[in-house]
């Protein structure tokens, strides 16, 4: 939280590290070099305080400690409510016909934690969506229809509905607008539609994150048709799926404003230890500033289509192939009333979809998806099993999001269209105290950034491939494997195409003009629109597993694996040299370790020490213990920096000279990683810091239950449950803060688990 000073305007105790940092005056910014003289005595004058950020940093708690970081912990609850019920028919006409009907229903009620008690002020962690309270009813009707049609055909079709509508709200819905909290300008500035999104480097954001206001009605329809044909050594698979996707979406993000704040007002250009986000935002000097007004629902469509056939062949008894081949159509989604379109730099404005003869869709569809599929197992001896497989596999337009890649803005809603972000970092697009709003032109044309589409985009596609042993010993089952993957086309890579070149920039000074950059006109952005993102992945994977004999049954699998991806975290420099930014993915974690197990406790009536007693056995009999334990490694996280010295790239990295993980005896929650190793870069200048340099807490944890059967006859008997999650109380780290330049630098401030939680039920059965 910002301290009571700092909420004044005076940062005379403000000191990161050993270092103070000064804060300049950007009503004094002159001269070529943009210099700056400092505040007297680090203290902005009260008359320059902006009314508005008075008014919004009332939402803030003060501190609970006299600190200038890490000042404020809170705890809360989260309330969910869920009902659930199903209708189930199941009929059989003759032998040869069945059919099997089922209604689903499901209503849920969830409320979040408050991170602060002002229920106005909202709050998370930084990039986490919420806060917002949820309510949502499902519906799903399957039905399923089997018809044998000789002893060796059998046909199955499957026909489903299913429908949600999720209804989120934010933080301050239906109590706070943007004119109450007197930021003015905009036209739906008396709205009463929850706090706004406000973003800092070094404190906790407030209000909710731009996405979180949100209605949407998500309603799919699919039938799916298999025959199968057994004929002599083959059992051949064939047929297809279709689906409709239907999506009514209300989630403007921003759907409340969303404003971003950072040193650069206030510091000196190009020169460490100066500026700070809290001394911006006081003075009403945001980074970025956006806003998103819907006039309705935004309806995307789409369908799927798909044939298969597969041959599984049983060459013998030691020898088994599958070969198959599958057939993918899905289709881009195009808006119902194709209010949305792709923007033509040529033209200079956006080209509505089904206008002129123009497509409805943001690329030309692509149905040349074909996926072959391999497998083996082979049996050398008995008791001993190779298997191998490989296939191709579409992603398709899975993870699109509510829009399905098309663009709201500027043709069906009312947008900021990056008019009110920094152009140079020095002069702030906008005020947080008067917004200079302007409606955008529905054709773009007085647009700061636009997203350009080529006309083709292959669809996503993985290709997959892996090799294991099993072998049985003794009723123990033993398995080693490796299995890799190679992802083409990922859904992520989007660049800007009017980013200023690395070697450019210390001639540019962060001006996107010309000849710096191709379209000056858009200095905001022209971002390409193409799935261009890449990944690889390569493990060992151990697995041992025994079923339930002589009282045990355990399930263990240990995982060493790699990812990496080029394009997930944007680019340094994403016209000249894309690949400097591959590296291991944010998901990757090096290894993970899962036990499960069973244990009967040998004393009781059948038991190995068999117990004659009846109220002894009552007592210590019969017991069962069961557990699952989990090990895994941190995550690798980006080191990154809280000031873009060189405004090229989307990716803004510190520098770094040397390994920043320090050794495991000495990581604390207050020094987590070394980070003396990590400078700010020049200016002007990229960090030369690789992607996933840190790595974050592991997790260690152990559940534990112990259960008994108390037997009173044949049709009456009880069971007690004893359930201990996280037995050992031992805490799961959330991950460090890797913003150099950020007060909290290299400290975790927060756990990801719950503390240890115990619970007992019994339960009667008759």
């Amino acid at each position: 939280m910002p301290s009571v000073p700092f909420r004044a305007g005076d940062f005379s105790s403000l000191v990161v590290g050993n270092n103070p940092i000064t804060i300049y005056d950007p009503a004094t910014t002159a001269g070529p070099n943009n210099q700056r003289q400092p505040f007297s005595g680090n203290r902005i004058p009260a008359a320059r305080l902006s009314n508005a950020a008075k008014n919004v940093q009332a939402l803030y708690p003060l501190p609970q400690i006299t600190s200038n970081f890490a000042n404020y912990t809170n705890f809360g609850s989260v309330r969910n409510n869920d009902y659930e019920y199903d209708i189930k028919i199941d009929h059989n006409f003759s032998a040869d016909d069945k059919i099997f009907v089922r209604y689903s229903g499901r209503k849920t009620d969830s409320i979040p934690a408050i991170a602060f008690p002002d229920p106005n002020a909202g709050g998370r962690n930084p990039g986490q969506l919420g806060f917002g309270a949820t309510k949502n009813h499902s519906r799903q009707t399957v039905l399923n229809y089997v018809k044998i049609l000789s002893p060796r055909v059998t046909n199955n079709v499957i026909v489903g509905w299913f429908q949600t509508y999720p209804k989120r709200t934010v933080a301050g819905y239906g109590s706070v607008s943007t004119n109450s909290l007197g930021i003015l300008g905009l036209p739906n500035g008396d709205d009463k539609l929850g706090t706004p999104d406000f973003q800092f480097t070094n404190y906790a954001p407030l209000g909710s994150s731009g996405d979180t206001l949100f209605f949407e009605l998500q309603d799919s329809k699919s039938v799916v048709n298999q025959t199968s044909w057994v004929r002599n050594r083959h059992t051949i698979k064939f047929g297809g799926e279709a689906r409709l996707i239907r999506t009514d979406n209300l989630q403007p993000n921003p759907g409340t404003t969303v404003w971003n704040f950072q040193p650069i007002y206030t510091n000196q250009v190009g020169v460490n230890n100066t500026g700070w986000d809290y001394a911006s935002f006081l003075l009403g000097m945001p980074r970025t500033f956006g806003y998103r007004i819907f006039p309705g629902f935004f309806k995307s469509r789409t369908s799927v289509y798909a044939l298969f056939v597969q041959d599984d062949i049983r060459v013998n008894r030691k020898l088994t192939l599958n070969l198959g081949m599958r057939w993918d159509a899905p289709l881009y989604y195009h808006e119902a009333q194709d209010r949305s379109g792709v923007f033509d730099l040529n033209k200079g404005q956006y080209q509505q979809f089904g206008k002129d003869g123009f497509r409805r869709t943001p690329w030309k569809n692509d149905i040349n998806n074909f996926g072959p599929r391999f497998g083996i197992a082979y049996t050398p001896v008995e008791k001993t099993v190779i298997r191998a497989g490989f296939g191709m596999f579409s992603v398709g337009t899975m993870s699109s999001g509510a829009f399905g890649f098309l663009l709201s803005d500027p043709i069906f809603a009312d947008a900021d269209a990056g008019r009110y972000n920094t152009i140079d970092q020095i002069n702030p697009g906008t005020t947080l105290d008067r917004i200079p709003y302007q409606p955008v032109d529905k054709l773009g044309r007085n647009a700061l950034a636009v997203s350009v589409y080529p006309d083709n985009n292959p669809m996503s596609t993985f290709a997959q491939w892996n090799m294991n042993v099993q072998r049985e010993v003794s009723g123990y089952m033993f398995e080693m494997g490796y299995a890799g993957s190679k992802g083409s086309h990922l859904h992520y890579g989007a660049y800007n195409l009017n980013a200023i070149p690395v070697d450019l920039s210390p001639l540019a000074q962060g001006r996107r003009i010309a000849p710096f950059v191709r379209y000056p006109q858009y200095p905001n952005g022209v971002t390409v629109q193409t799935w261009i993102g890449s990944s690889s992945y390569h493990s060992l994977q151990i697995k041992s597993e025994r079923r339930f004999a002589g009282g045990l049954s355990y399930l263990g699998s240990f995982t060493f694996s790699k990812l990496i991806n080029t394009g997930e975290n944007g680019y340094r420099d994403p016209l000249n040299n894309r690949n400097l930014d591959r590296g291991i993915s944010l998901d990757s974690a090096p290894y993970r370790f899962t036990l499960a197990s069973l244990y009967e406790l040998p004393f009781g009536r059948g038991r190995r020490w068999n117990i004659q007693h009846r109220g002894l056995d009552y007592v210590a009999g019969g017991w069962e213990v069961a557990g699952v334990v989990t090990l895994q490694a941190g995550f690798p996280l980006n080191p990154s920096n809280s000031i873009d010295t060189c405004n090229c790239g989307s990716a803004v990295y510190p520098n770094v000279s040397g390994n920043p993980n320090l050794p495991k005896g000495e990581r604390t929650e207050g020094r987590w990683f070394d980070t003396a190793a990590f400078s700010r870069p020049a200016q002007w200048t990229i960090g030369n810091a690789g992607r996933g340099l840190i790595w974050g807490p592991g997790q260690r944890n152990v559940d534990l239950t112990l259960s008994k059967y108390f037997n009173f006859t044949e049709r009456f008997r009880l069971q007690f449950r004893a359930e201990a999650y996280n037995l050992t109380n031992t805490p799961y780290f959330a991950n460090p803060n890797v913003q150099n330049g950020a007060g909290t630098f290299g400290r975790i401030t927060a756990v990801s688990n719950s503390s240890r939680q115990m619970q007992m039920a019994m339960k009667f059965m008759f």
